[in-house]
């Protein structure tokens, strides 16, 4: 068989537990594709991020997740949210501590553009170094020391990044893309658009696969 290329954009926010639980679950299903489906282990996945502002308004800096969450869905419904959260998390290597800070996430998705601009490895290692900062550590998402330290993680140059986000450098352009996304119909997040075919949630490896197989069988 010809080799395929996949080509998926994450439609994300960098305070979306369950976008990081999302790439987890891309993860597995692309892992599961490769090593089982007639040459699979031939073909390109290319993966990009695209912004969204779940909270376009939310606050910097930001306040504790427990107490948003809290917030948003009443101290009830919370505690219940959390538990789906620890229990879908840990089965996908995830130990959610909602230590974080939830804030406007702006200066995160510039930073997301800078690494997107640098190369898809960089990008994609930036956004793993923010879920697991901010999900599984106390990291504040609006603080500007936090992206520092993880856009360096990421491989980018500490000058380079400090002077980015110290300027308005990719406002206009994430910006733009979050209302782009939202005028052709993303409501939620994550949401996969695959080589233009979307896919809604996180949890379902078999959504993933179907989808690949589909695109795999078209192409060839």
């Amino acid at each position: 068989m010809t080799p395929v290329s996949f080509h998926i954009k994450i439609y994300s926010d960098t305070v979306c537990p369950w976008c990081y639980i999302g790439l987890k679950t891309l993860e597995q299903a692309i892992t599961l594709y490769q090593r089982t489906y007639p040459g699979g282990s031939k073909d390109f996945f290319h993966i990009t991020w695209s912004p969204f502002y779940l909270d376009p308004s939310a606050p910097i800096p930001g306040i504790l997740a427990e107490t948003r969450i809290a917030q948003k869905n009443g101290a009830d419904r919370a505690e219940g949210i959390k538990l789906r959260l620890r229990r879908v998390g840990k089965a996908h290597g995830i130990d959610f501590t909602f230590a974080g800070k939830v804030g406007n996430t702006r200066d995160s998705h510039r930073l997301m553009y800078l690494a997107g601009l640098k190369g898809e490895d960089v990008q994609m290692m930036l956004a793993k170094e923010l879920f697991k900062a901010h999900f599984e550590g106390d990291a504040d998402i609006t603080d500007h020391v936090v992206l520092i330290k993880a856009g360096i993680a990421a491989g980018m140059e500490e000058k380079v990044v400090v002077a980015w986000l110290e300027s308005d450098n990719g406002g206009e352009e994430v910006d733009r893309e979050a209302q782009k996304a939202r005028e052709s119909g993303v409501n939620s997040v994550p949401t996969f658009e695959i080589n233009g075919k979307r896919l809604e949630g996180a949890e379902d490896v078999s959504a993933f696969y179907e989808a690949f197989s589909e695109i795999k069988e078209t192409l060839c």
